[in-house]
């Protein structure tokens, strides 16, 4: 009936038009909120970057941690009085240190004097009122800040443990607040793979806290500065917005703009380098993969923050075909990452509003009268549930405190519990 010739044309014209509609499919549905957002999550950045090469107003560039955070094997000084005291900590052993009976070597009592040099010293890197990166591109992977973090973490909680060994609680109380501060700091100046460091280290910081410092220790002073430097910014709830928004806004500059990175894990250079790399890059430009990914990503960044705004169960458009739509679905890898990022803010907000409890306490020996959202007089408890609209697997339990059996601060399946019912008359 129809000749092989007919009939290839049609299938060149069908095949044509399924292209075309890959092509120009999806849209950006909202293209003036879209750069809208992009202009707000500039903005909030915008002020860190433009004291980036300011030693005055940048943590980063103090004189004697620069060498430390710096890149590769810079600041081997700073990095072996820290690596010499972590030593002595909980999480470098993974079991107790006996203080009391190490104090007595040598060797303890040396890394303990070089690092307390170096403690007070941080306090001025805590002051600046950012800490930025200005030697790298955003997003680079070659600096070793995350790996120096860890390290520096390992150190401040052996001097927490020392000090609370020898009966200095409020000394021990102060080298937990400088860590939060700190870890606060990056994590606010950061973003990608080292505010998830950040975030990992303040919740380990936070289970420090709770198991080394009892709520009975009568210093309100401290704990009012414990209560400053885990305050957030906004509500928790909003700062996880704004967080998600940053985090697509990364990954539609960055990732996007190397896909050859994104699929293979290859470092951010945008020139080919060899035939495979060549033809992918000439293979996406010719398929509009990068286009469409990106008008992709701009919808997701619309739709997923309101999403979590208006308490719905969040995810990406989804779209057939595509390399970021199943990691931003509402079982996407993802988005379960960035959603990690929210108990850690419930922690800080919790631990923020119980040192504020405490130093209502210790100033005037009971709580406030005026009862907070959460706060059960009777037990002396705060409760902060959690969210139902968090993709499955972003929450979890506190694990058991290496410290003390019973921590003022508890994370359950379905909230954060600050204990401060050892108060009660």
């Amino acid at each position: 009936m129809f000749g092989p010739q007919v009939i290839t044309t049609v299938l060149l014209y069908a095949l044509l038009v399924l292209y075309l509609i890959y092509y120009f499919t999806p849209r950006i549905r909202q293209p003036r909120r879209f750069a809208q957002l992009l202009s707000e999550v500039r903005a909030r950045r915008q002020g860190d970057h433009d004291e980036a090469r300011n030693p005055a107003r940048n943590g980063y560039l103090d004189p004697t941690f620069h060498p430390y955070w710096g890149l590769k094997d810079d600041g081997e000084e700073v990095n072996s009085i820290v690596r010499d005291w972590s030593q002595f900590g909980f999480f470098h052993r993974a079991k107790a240190v006996d203080h009391e009976r190490l104090c007595k070597t040598e060797k303890h009592r040396r890394a303990r004097a070089r690092f307390t040099q170096l403690e007070n010293k941080l306090a001025n890197v805590v002051e600046k009122p950012c800490f930025v990166i200005p030697e790298r591109l955003a997003y680079s992977t070659n600096s070793t800040l995350s790996l120096r973090l860890l390290y520096l973490f390992s150190a401040l909680s052996a001097q927490a443990e020392s000090k609370v060994s020898e009966g200095s609680t409020g000394e021990a109380l102060d080298t937990l607040i400088l860590t939060i501060r700190l870890l606060r700091l990056c994590q606010n100046s950061s973003i990608g793979t080292e505010r998830m460091s950040c975030d990992a280290f303040l919740e380990r910081t936070l289970v420090i806290l709770s198991g080394l410092i009892p709520v009975t220790h009568a210093d309100s002073a401290r704990w009012d500065r414990l209560a400053k430097a885990c305050r957030l910014e906004a509500s928790p709830e909003e700062c996880f917005a704004q967080h998600l928004e940053e985090n697509l806004v990364r990954e539609y500059h960055i990732c996007l703009d190397h896909s050859y990175m994104l699929i293979n894990g290859e470092p951010v250079d945008p020139r080919p380098k060899g035939v495979g790399q060549l033809f992918f890059e000439v293979a996406t430009r010719a398929l509009n993969i990068r286009t469409r990914e990106k008008r992709i990503l701009a919808n997701a960044l619309i739709d997923i923050p309101e999403q979590w705004r208006r308490g719905e169960k969040m995810g990406g458009p989804g779209t057939r075909f595509s390399l970021m739509s199943s990691t931003l679905d509402a079982e996407g890898s993802l988005l379960k990452i960035y959603a990690m990022h929210y108990r850690i803010l419930l922690s800080l907000h919790g631990v923020s509003r119980a040192a504020g409890l405490l130093t209502h306490f210790h100033t005037r020996g009971r709580f406030p009268e005026k009862l907070e959202e959460g706060w059960d007089p009777q037990a002396a408890t705060l409760t902060l549930k959690k969210p139902g609209n968090l993709p499955e697997g972003a929450w979890r339990p506190l694990g058991e405190n290496p410290y003390s059996s019973q921590p003022w601060l508890r994370r359950t399946e379905d909230a954060v519990i600050l204990d401060l019912s050892d108060l009660r008359p």
